[in-house]
């Protein structure tokens, strides 16, 4: 990052320079004659451009350093021992990650479904209006129905209010 600097300090300085030149040396400014204002412009343009590129890849570089400290302070549960330091390119290091995050979110929500759904205890979700939105399979087997048509009923015990409290 350093010589990435250097060199876009040197250009605008070189910039800076040139510009410098055309506005206080009078015969330059006699020779270019009515493209002084073009070639003025043209140089100011090209300062902004190199300045706002330049700030906008620091801004990108600290966004991906960020997201690469967030990455691997996430503890993985197929995660690698080795992990990605060895990559060169961020993103593709950052992309990996990612990937082996949710790989790893699904193992746990797959473990998380498969003790709801196969847990004996009678469970089910149901909305604000009382329709069931979920019911595990120890729930249907003890109303005696499938699961898929006890979704959208309505909640046996549903009483509306009941779970709001009142407030003072």
């Amino acid at each position: 990052m350093k010589r990435k600097t250097t060199f876009v300090l040197f250009l605008v300085c070189a910039l800076i320079t040139a510009w410098i030149v055309i506005i206080t040396d009078k015969q330059v400014r006699d020779h270019l004659g009515s493209t002084l204002y073009i070639i003025g412009f043209a140089i100011t343009g090209c300062m902004i451009l190199v300045l706002a590129g330049y700030a906008w890849n620091q801004e990108l570089v600290k966004t991906l350093k960020s997201m690469h400290d967030t990455t691997d302070s996430v503890r993985l549960v197929d995660s690698p021992a080795g992990g990605d330091e060895s990559d060169s390119d961020e993103i593709i290091g950052l992309a990996r990650k990612i990937e082996r995050m949710a790989r790893s979110l699904q193992q746990v929500e797959a473990s998380y479904k498969g003790i709801v759904e196969d847990q004996p205890d009678l469970i089910c979700r149901y909305r604000n209006d009382g329709k069931m939105t979920f019911v595990n399979g120890a729930y249907a087997r003890a109303v005696n129905r499938k699961r898929t048509e006890l979704v959208g009923v309505d909640f046996p015990y549903f009483t509306p209010g009941a779970a709001i409290a009142d407030e003072p």
